[in-house]
């Protein structure tokens, strides 16, 4: 994937949540089956990657329930668990 392509995703994906951030009607939440399993997928854990995230166990598990995370985060999150496709992305942290 080239740089430009990236920055589409990256714009994509931040155009969409923060109109549903902003949109009340519709919550931006995760869908937290696929969330789950992509961590098991990287072989980590919850556990690890809120260390990794300098942020408490309670902290992560409260921005999964409330889908809170900030953008820089849920970037982050995708870099880390290798989720590369835009449609995974959307999925997890877009759900419609």
């Amino acid at each position: 994937m080239d740089t430009f392509q990236k920055w589409i995703d990256k714009e994509i994906i931040l155009v969409v949540y923060l109109f549903r951030k902003w949109n009340k009607e519709e919550e931006a939440v995760i869908n937290v089956n696929k969330f789950e399993g992509a961590i098991r997928s990287a072989g980590t854990t919850q556990e690890q990657l809120s260390e990794e995230m300098h942020m408490s166990a309670n902290t992560f598990t409260n921005k999964k329930k409330n889908g809170t995370f900030t953008i820089a985060e849920v970037d982050w999150l995708c870099r880390r668990l290798k989720i590369v496709r835009l449609e995974d992305k959307c999925d997890i942290f877009l759900p419609a």
